[in-house]
């Protein structure tokens, strides 16, 4: 990636990691398979006893893992597992049981580059909606009537907070039925639909 590109060629910092992450678990995938390759071809191809010993999946998982730390080894011991469980279900192996190595991870940033560049979208619909209800334009009834639908919908999402698609299509399917009213409270009906 050229430093000097365009701001808008460049990719955020988080596409940027996610693509990062991606080349460093090919390498690894690629270390594993070499490795294997040349020293356990017996067992990708099943020409090793049908039951191996522990002993030497021990040894498979600690040569893999030598150099590796923290995310690589992860990556090395996982697809190692991987390639040796299908070597077994492919050939009738009876390998040693070797578990996935698991990480638990902290909640995610909600905030995101991707996300505040939407929240500036957001915020200039926002304005539009608001200018646009408080100095409305005449226009022939039809169009009035889909443009009051859209109003309704953009602010069921946006100051609603209706974001389920079943609900957001329910509500849809009310607006020709027009409203019910309870007491000081107006609603679309949705209860028919």
């Amino acid at each position: 990636m050229n430093r000097h590109a365009p701001i808008e060629e460049r990719a955020h910092g988080d596409e940027s990691r996610a693509e990062e992450r991606r080349r460093n678990l090919e390498k690894e995938w690629r270390f594993v398979d070499l490795y294997l390759n040349d020293n356990a071809r017996d067992i990708l191809l099943g020409q090793c006893p049908s039951q191996l010993s522990e002993q030497r999946i021990d040894e498979l998982f600690a040569a893999v893992k030598k150099d590796a730390s923290g995310y690589s080894e992860k990556l090395r011991h996982n697809y190692l597992a991987d390639r040796l469980q299908k070597a077994a279900l492919e050939h009738d192996l009876d390998l040693p049981n070797q578990q996935r190595m698991l990480v638990l991870h902290g909640e995610p940033a909600p905030a995101t580059p991707v996300g505040f560049e939407e929240l500036a979208n957001l915020r200039h619909w926002m304005k539009g909606f608001w200018a646009d209800i408080e100095n409305p334009q005449s226009h022939d009834n039809a169009y009035e009537q889909k443009l009051d639908a859209g109003r309704l919908i953009f602010s069921f999402i946006v100051f609603g907070g209706v974001h389920s698609k079943t609900k957001l299509r329910s509500l849809i399917a009310a607006i020709p039925n027009g409203v019910c009213r309870l007491g000081n409270w107006q609603a679309p009906d949705i209860l028919d639909t």
